[in-house]
């Protein structure tokens, strides 16, 4: 990105002779490299959002009524789903405007991806419907953390998606609704 930018200010740089026009010409390109580098963060992000909904999506759903191995074999993929979107999500580096944003969108993930597999470790522990209606309740595990967990989520990726839309990074959908 930063050789790309560069280019073009040597480019104009050659070409324009008055220091006013040279000043002009290099807040142009820094700023087309602002956006530039916004609009790859944010493209970064919605493929990495797009692809763990793809994966959740796959999976289905569970509740209640679910069987213990149906419980099983959800938060086994769901949290092999978060761990990957972790992942890639430490590869990108937001431009300095978003990284509070994007650390708050990172921790919340982080938390959800913890409380998942804490329910994927539990789900072994049951043995019938009545079980799984009990860690559906359950004040740490259960239904009413984890909703609030996903929703802390969805609310953190919403927030990047304002800003996006308010700083004009035109074409950003980071899939947020997508994410519950």
């Amino acid at each position: 990105m930063v050789v790309r930018c560069m280019e073009g200010v040597e480019m104009w740089g050659s070409r324009l002779r008055s220091g006013g026009l040279l000043t002009v010409a290099l807040a142009l390109t820094v700023s087309a490299c602002a956006t530039d580098a916004a609009g790859d963060y944010f493209a970064a992000m919605g493929a990495v959002n797009e692809t763990y909904a793809m994966h959740v999506s796959d999976v289905g759903g569970v509740g209640p009524e679910s069987s213990p191995e149906d419980l099983r074999v959800f938060f086994a993929a769901r949290s092999a789903a978060l761990d990957s979107a972790l992942g890639d999500l430490s590869a990108i580096a937001p431009p300095d405007d978003y990284a509070t944003p994007h650390n708050q969108f990172v921790e919340g993930l982080s938390h959800f991806a913890e409380l998942s597999a804490a329910i994927a470790a539990e789900s072994f522990n049951l043995e019938s419907s009545a079980d799984v209606v009990s860690l559906a309740l359950h004040p740490d595990y259960g239904i009413k953390p984890s909703n609030a967990a996903e929703a802390a989520v969805v609310d953190a990726c919403n927030a990047l998606q304002g800003l996006a839309d308010d700083g004009g990074v035109g074409g950003v959908d980071l899939a947020c609704e997508e994410l519950s």
